[in-house]
C-alpha cells in the first residue's frame, strides 16, 4: 500500500513540475492524450500569418525551408486551410536547423519578400524548391515574384531581418522545440509531419474549448495522469483469495 501511495505520489509532484516549467518532450508526430495536460504559452508577435484573423484556432509553426518533414507537412496544412478556412489561423516562425546551411538564408529571402506583400507567395516557392535554395536560386525566385531586386537583396542581408530569425529562434528554444516542424495548436504542442487527420484532433478539441472553455488545471492534470494509472493498476499481480 505504501509502494502504491509513493509511486502515485510522484506521478503528482512530476506532473506538477512539468506543468509549472511548461515544457514536456513528445515523440515526433507522436500526440500526447491530445497534450490535455500542456498549453504552452505563445507569442505570436509580428510574425507572418495566413487565414481569418479572427479565427479562434491558431495554429503557431516553427518550420525550417529546407527540412524535408517541414516540405511534407505543408499539403497537410494545405488541406486545413481548406477544410478550416474561417476557424484556423496558421503562422509562420523560422527556424532553421544548424544541419541545413540554406536553411537561414531562405528564411531571410522570405521575410524579405514578405516586405514586399509576398511572403506566402516566397513561402511556396521555397518549399517546392526540393531544395534548390542557392543565392541565385533566391533570386531568381524574386524575379519570378516580380519584386523589387536592388530592395530584395539588401532587405534579405540587414541585420533587421536576422534580428527577426534570431526572434524566432529564441522563441522556439523558450518552448523546448528541439525540430522541426513543431505546431502549436491554440498552445498545444504536435511534432513532426503527421497526416492531416491529427491535425483536426487538434482543432476538432481547440473548437469544442473555444465554446465551452479550456478544462481546469485539476482536470488536465486527471486527464494526464489517469492512463498512467490505469497502465500501472493493470500490471500488477492479482491475489488469489
Amino acid at each position: 500500500m505504501l509502494k502504491h501511495f509513493l509511486i502515485i505520489a510522484s506521478l503528482l509532484a512530476y506532473g506538477f513540475l512539468a506543468f509549472s516549467l511548461g515544457r514536456f518532450s513528445v515523440r515526433p508526430g507522436v500526440p500526447t492524450a491530445h497534450n490535455d495536460f500542456f498549453i504552452y504559452k505563445i507569442d505570436l508577435g509580428t510574425a507572418p500569418g495566413i487565414g481569418s484573423a479572427s479565427a479562434p484556432v491558431v495554429i503557431e509553426e516553427f518550420s525550417d525551408f529546407e527540412c524535408p518533414f517541414c516540405a511534407k507537412a505543408e499539403k497537410e496544412l494545405n488541406q486545413v486551410l481548406e477544410r478550416f478556412p474561417k476557424s484556423v489561423r496558421l503562422v509562420y516562425k523560422h527556424y532553421p536547423l544548424s544541419m541545413h546551411p540554406y536553411a537561414r538564408s531562405a528564411a531571410a529571402a522570405a521575410i524579405a519578400a514578405g516586405e514586399q506583400g509576398k511572403f506566402w507567395e516566397m513561402h511556396d516557392l521555397l518549399f517546392a524548391s526540393k531544395g534548390d535554395l542557392g543565392d541565385a536560386a533566391l533570386q531568381k525566385y524574386a524575379a519570378q515574384l516580380q519584386l523589387d531586386l536592388p530592395a530584395f537583396d539588401k532587405w534579405r542581408t540587414s541585420s533587421e531581418v536576422q534580428s527577426t530569425i534570431d526572434n524566432d529562434i529564441a522563441e522556439g528554444t523558450r518552448l523546448n522545440v528541439g525540430g522541426t516542424p513543431t505546431f502549436f495548436i491554440n498552445g498545444r504542442r504536435l511534432d513532426g509531419a503527421v497526416p492531416y487527420s491529427e491535425f483536426k484532433k487538434y482543432i476538432d478539441q481547440a473548437l469544442m474549448e473555444a465554446r465551452q472553455g479550456p478544462p481546469s488545471n485539476s482536470n488536465r492534470l486527471w486527464n494526464w495522469l489517469a492512463p498512467v494509472l490505469h497502465a500501472f493498476h493493470s500490471t500488477q499481480p492479482v491475489t488469489a483469495q
